[in-house]
């Protein structure tokens, strides 16, 4: 068969259409709906970061901007991915808490 005779990798989509009782048209919406459904569920996909791991990005992300002029979606990326990995917490090389010593 030449490559006209397939449709989205299938040779001959009435075999599938006939093994199922569908017609060729229900078998095509089915496939488009399908990759539809995958791509949408796709662009869903969050970061899920605490509240307190929110604040440590927010922070680090303002800290790339203006310190390391990094780009603002990179700047988040990178900030997300640091907090993933666990290199925003407290007493981390790239923590972001504060500094400052308490009087006592």
């Amino acid at each position: 068969m030449a490559a006209k005779d397939y449709v989205w990798g299938v040779k001959g989509i009435n075999r599938i259409a006939n093994k199922w009782k569908l017609t060729p048209l229900k078998v095509k919406r089915i496939i488009k709906e399908e990759i539809q459904a995958a791509l949408d569920e796709k662009k869903k996909k969050k970061t899920k970061v605490s509240k307190i791991g929110q604040k440590r990005v927010s922070t680090k992300i303002g800290i790339l901007i203006s310190k390391e002029k990094m780009d603002p979606k990179q700047a988040a990326a990178v900030a997300y991915s640091m907090e993933k990995r666990g290199e925003l917490k407290k007493g981390r090389k790239h923590s972001v808490g504060s500094t400052k010593k308490r009087n006592r």
